[in-house]
Order: structure tokens, then C-alpha cells, then sequence
């Protein structure tokens, strides 16, 4: 198994066992995060996520991810699952797609998808943009 694909294992153990601060350890301090969970708004550093998972805590949501495939793509990795959202005794499970972009081990970028080519269609432009 590579780093990247040990950190994105860990990163799913690490939200299921110790929560968001235990995430926070595996994440770039200038992480940019587009959850689900955000309307579309982006998170950056660890603050604005702090903030945003309060504010979840907040209004009585908890989340639990689950990982069902794995799939490395150069200094990206690809994550099929579900996501199960609780709010005050409702419950919503979909199935997603994330894409999380490491560097040195700690994910600097992590985006949910609807599906696996949402998710390449992504990448490949943000790579494009990058160029």
C-alpha cells in the first residue's frame, strides 16, 4: 500500500475513532475542503473546518463516512462510499465519491463527488488549470 493510500485509511479511521481534531493531524494546515456537507462552499485550514463541524454539532448532525473502494490515481486518491447523515433521529445515507490530493502524506485538498467520472472530470481540469 502506498503513503498516500495509508493516509486516506488513516484519515477514515481517524474521523470514525477520534473525530474531527484526529483528522485535522493528517490534513495540511492550508487544506482546502469542499464537503458535502458545505452547500458548495469551500473550507480552508483547519479552522474554517473546525468551525464548520461545529456548526454541524451545533444544529445536531453527525456524520459517518464509510470507504468501500480505494483507487490511486499519480498524488490523488479516489474513494467510493456513503455517507450517512443524522439530524436530530432523521437519517440520509448516499453514496459518494471523494477525491482527496496529498502532498508529503497529508491531504491538501479533498472534494465529494455524485460519481467516479465526476470526480476524473474534476481532477483532469483542475490539472489542466494547473498546467
Amino acid at each position: 500500500m502506498s503513503p498516500n493510500a495509508a493516509a486516506i485509511r488513516e484519515l477514515f479511521r481517524a474521523f470514525e475513532t477520534g473525530g474531527l481534531e484526529s483528522v485535522i493531524d493528517i490534513t495540511d494546515p492550508d487544506v482546502t475542503w469542499y464537503p458535502s456537507t458545505a452547500g458548495g462552499r469551500e473550507l480552508r485550514g483547519h479552522d474554517a473546518l473546525r468551525a464548520h463541524f461545529q456548526a454541524l454539532a451545533a444544529h445536531g448532525v453527525e456524520l459517518h463516512a464509510r470507504m468501500d473502494e480505494l483507487e490511486e490515481l499519480d498524488d490523488a486518491v479516489l474513494v467510493r462510499g456513503s455517507l450517512r447523515v443524522e439530524r436530530w433521529g432523521a437519517l440520509s445515507e448516499s453514496t459518494v465519491v471523494w477525491l482527496y490530493r496529498l502532498s508529503d502524506g497529508r491531504v491538501r485538498e479533498a472534494r465529494t463527488f455524485h460519481s467516479r467520472a465526476e470526480a476524473i472530470e474534476a481532477m483532469l481540469a483542475a490539472d489542466a488549470a494547473a498546467a
